[in-house]
């Protein structure tokens, strides 16, 4: 899923997974100022600049779940200046960075998940739900936040990300309005890469009333995150309720999904 994309739609949560992808088919963030939920309909192929990415068949919900919009989305502006010659010596050049920041985007910390619904509005006829959980992108300028301040802080000291404190609080945000709103509804988390580190440690972060609202957590060539819940505090117990929910499909070949195999918080398909 790093280099290249789905072969089709057959598998529901890798759907999700790539669409938290910028860049991708189907991609979610098109649809980042969205003030109204959005269809998403992964049973119709998908034409992305001439590549044909074929539906899904037999797919929960036949395919389609509805994009909510984040009302707590915003443009920041973060003001830089950088010291430049001038005829008189030095002048500073001011620059304006614009950043998106809302309850489940954080521009400047690389933080981006969606969340997604079985019915057009969360009502009592809601059942399921959805979060998906942006990854890393190539190592870039852009997204320098993904791999310093994350990915390469987690492998080296399991530390608690700082997305993953971000997917706690939309997490906990999400389960409170499932419960005013679709108190019989249960979410979903899936997110691949550096999206399934976020994903373990932002569950983490909830109630034991809160994870009873969790569903199951799907996840595809991630680390595992044992060490890091155990730094953080976890008890064996809690641990262990989490890894009942978690499902890891990783390929033996990817270094990164291999990372800290040998203490596995899930068990592996296969």
């Amino acid at each position: 899923m790093t280099d290249s994309n789905l072969k089709d739609y057959s598998n529901f949560y890798a759907d999700l997974a790539q669409s938290a992808y910028r860049g991708r088919p189907n991609t979610l963030s098109r649809y980042n100022n969205a003030l109204n939920w959005t269809l998403i309909d992964y049973s119709q192929d998908i034409d992305d600049d001439g590549e044909i990415t074929p539906g899904g068949k037999k797919l929960p919900h036949d395919g389609k779940v509805y994009l909510q919009p984040d009302p707590d989305l915003r443009d920041t502006y973060k003001v830089t200046s950088v010291p430049v010659p001038d005829t008189n010596g030095m002048r500073q050049d001011t620059h304006h960075k614009r950043y998106q920041k809302g309850l489940l985007t954080d521009d400047e910390a690389g933080f981006s998940a969606y969340y997604l619904t079985d019915t057009p509005t969360l009502t009592n006829d809601t059942k399921k739900t959805y979060m998906a959980i942006r990854g890393s992108d190539a190592i870039s300028k852009e997204n320098w936040n993904d791999w310093v301040d994350n990915d390469a802080k987690f492998a080296l000291n399991h530390i608690h990300i700082p997305q993953a404190k971000l997917a706690t609080v939309g997490m906990k945000a999400k389960i409170a309005e499932m419960l005013e709103k679709a108190p019989l509804a249960t979410m979903d988390i899936t997110g691949h890469s550096l999206g399934t580190i976020v994903s373990v440690q932002g569950v983490a972060g909830l109630s034991d009333e809160e994870l009873e609202k969790i569903g199951k957590v799907v996840l595809f060539d991630g680390p595992d995150t044992t060490k890091s819940l155990k730094k953080m505090g976890l008890s064996d117990e809690k641990i262990k309720k989490i890894s009942e929910k978690i499902e890891y499909y990783v390929n033996p070949f990817d270094i990164v999904g291999m990372l800290n195999r040998e203490h596995t918080i899930a068990k592996l398909p296969g």
